[in-house]
């Protein structure tokens, strides 16, 4: 297949998930159901503009953490929740203290990374728990009191950008959501049963804030086509980039695309 031929196949994908019956509102109640408890704990960094801190979150039957990272000046500032890919764990502070540099607050989860194979054995990547997992963190990250409630984004890369986009389709506060290389999405698509209630495109048509999506057309850990399936069921406003050279990696231009994206947001 030519990249013009993978090109035209994508653009119009939109995978064989099937959403079962009540997926909306069970994810709804799901999410209203968390009720996090929150502890926050000073990390000794020097910086003039920025206050580094550790978030604890805990929840029934599970504590999770995520480093923080907020402007120095008072009052509200914008936030931005920030994940990171299934394989790998949290990208470093000075990673994140770039978007101080746009007025942003950062809280970027700290996950346990998975090395397996997702698309082998997903029951063994527990998608739901670290799903929950993201989600308790949103919403504690969103109560915190030097939050601005209506400049609220997200974004990750790999697994971190599945749980970007469903952050922007679970939490009607986020504004915009940048993915690169979301995943998991179109179970079904890639021979992979029983995994309806976790596909990211089934999630999709419920989002509402403006997306902007990254795809390498040489991903073999994010397939192309289950991004596809994620971005073409989106109904909200959205753009989509693709990077024909590229595997699951950083994509230097969309780091760009991505700044200024959310520059452009700001309220």
């Amino acid at each position: 297949m030519t990249i013009t031929e993978q090109k035209a196949f994508l653009q119009q994908y939109t995978g064989k998930a099937q959403a079962p019956a009540g997926f909306a509102q069970a994810w709804a109640e799901a999410v209203a159901a968390l009720q996090p408890e929150v502890q926050l704990a000073p990390v000794p960094f020097a910086n003039p503009c920025g206050v580094y801190e550790q978030l604890t979150v805990t929840y029934p039957g599970r504590t999770v953490t995520a480093r923080v990272i907020r402007p120095a000046a008072a009052g509200r500032h914008p936030l931005l929740l920030m994940y990171h890919d299934l394989n790998r764990s949290v990208r470093g502070w000075h990673h994140m203290t770039r978007f101080l540099a746009l007025g942003f607050g950062t809280v970027a989860l700290e996950a346990e990374p998975y090395k397996g194979d997702w698309q082998a054995k997903p029951a063994q990547a527990d998608f739901r728990t670290r799903y929950l997992d993201a989600l308790a963190v949103a919403k504690a990250a969103l109560a915190l009191p030097w939050v601005d409630a209506d400049c609220v984004c997200t974004f990750g890369e790999g697994f971190g950008g599945g749980l970007a986009l469903l952050a922007a389709c679970l939490l009607p506060g986020v504004k915009r959501c940048a993915a690169l290389n979301p995943l998991p999405g179109d179970f079904s698509g890639l021979g992979v049963p029983g995994c309806e209630d976790i596909d990211l495109a089934n999630f999709a048509p419920l989002c509402r804030a403006e997306v902007l999506l990254g795809s390498c057309l040489m991903d073999t850990y994010a397939p192309p086509q289950g991004q596809a399936a994620i971005y073409n069921r989106l109904t909200c406003p959205k753009q989509w980039k693709l990077y024909p050279k590229y595997i699951h990696e950083r994509v230097n231009f969309f780091e760009n695309q991505m700044l200024c994206f959310f520059k452009d947001g700001i309220v």
